[in-house]
C-alpha cells in the first residue's frame, strides 16, 4: 500500500513467514492486481527493513541448500557419532524427534507445525552442533513419461498473412500465439501434450522442465498451441542462450 508491505499470506502462513515462503520459491509467476488492501498491521517494519531481513534469510537459505542438497526436499539423518551432552531447546528437540532418515525437511515442517524455513534453520543448527548429517534428496515421482520434442525457432512473430506466422518446420499457428508473446522465455508446445499431462495429474500445467543437449532442469513457461505435434518452439533469443538450433531434440516434463 503506497510502497509499504502491509499484509502477506502463503497457504497457512501469514506475515513474515509468508514473505519467507516467497524467498524460498525458485520458479513461479506474479501479477499485480489493483484493489483495496486489508491492512491488518502485520508489519511494523518499513519495506526497506523487510528487504534487508529477506536478503539475510535468502543468504541463510543458500547456505542451508549447500549443506542439505536441494533444500526443502533434502532428507536429513541423525548423527550416530559420540558427543558430549548438548542442551536443546524445546523446538530443536521437537524437530530432532521427527528426523527419521525418510522424511524431507518439508515433511518434517508439516509434522512439527512450523514454517519450512524455520524448520530448515533448526535442522541447520542441529547440523552445526554435530547432531544431524546431510542425507539424500527425495526424488519426486512424476506419473508421466518425458516427451522428446524437436526444436523449432521463430524470429519474427508477425511474419505471414492474415495474422498467422509461418515456420519452415511447423506450418501455421493461430493468432493467439502472437497475442500471448511477451518475452523470449515463453516456449510453445502442442496443446494435446499439455492436455494429457493435466488429465493424468489433475492440475493445470503452466511450465515445463526441459533437458537440452547442453543443459538440464531448465524451467520454461509454456503457451500451448494447436497443430505443433512433436515440436517445441523457441524464440531465437532464448534458443541462442541455450545453444539450440532447429532440429535439436529436447526432453520435457511438466513442472509440478
Amino acid at each position: 500500500d503506497k510502497g509499504n508491505v502491509v499484509s502477506a499470506d502463503s497457504g497457512k502462513s501469514s506475515g513474515l513467514d509468508a514473505l519467507i515462503d516467497a524467498v524460498l520459491l525458485e520458479t513461479g509467476y506474479f501479477e499485480f492486481v489493483k484493489g483495496r488492501v486489508n491492512k491488518n498491521n502485520e508489519f511494523s517494519k518499513s519495506t526497506e527493513s523487510l528487504i534487508v531481513d529477506l536478503f539475510r534469510i535468502d543468504e541463510q537459505w543458500k547456505n542451508i541448500k549447500k549443506i542439505f542438497n536441494g533444500g526443502k526436499q533434502a532428507i536429513p539423518v541423525l548423527s550416530s557419532a559420540e558427543r558430549s551432552e548438548i542442551s536443546l531447546t524445546k523446538e530443536e528437540f521437537k524437530v530432532a524427534s521427527r528426523i527419521d532418515g525418510k522424511s524431507s525437511i518439508e515433511e518434517i515442517a508439516e509434522k512439527v507445525k512450523l514454517p519450512v524455513f524455520k524448520t530448515a534453520e533448526i535442522i541447520y543448527g542441529l547440523y552445526k552442533k554435530g547432531l544431524v548429517l546431510p542425507g539424500g534428496v527425495k526424488k519426486r515421482e512424476i506419473p508421466v513419461e518425458p516427451v522428446k520434442l524437436n526444436v523449432g525457432i521463430v524470429r519474427n512473430l508477425l511474419e505471414g498473412e492474415d495474422g498467422l506466422w509461418m515456420s519452415r518446420i511447423l506450418g501455421m499457428a493461430p493468432r493467439s500465439l502472437i497475442d500471448e508473446f511477451e518475452d523470449e522465455y515463453v516456449v510453445w508446445i502442442d496443446v494435446e501434450i499439455v492436455g494429457r499431462w493435466e488429465k493424468i495429474l489433475n492440475k493445470k500445467i503452466f511450465s515445463i522442465t526441459a533437458t537440452t543437449p547442453e543443459f538440464e532442469n531448465i524451467v520454461l513457461q509454456i503457451s500451448p498451441q494447436i497443430s505443433l505435434g512433436d515440436n517445441i518452439v523457441f524464440h531465437e533469443k532464448l534458443a541462442g542462450k541455450l545453444n539450440l538450433k532447429e532440429g535439436d531434440e529436447v526432453e520435457v516434463l511438466p513442472n509440478i
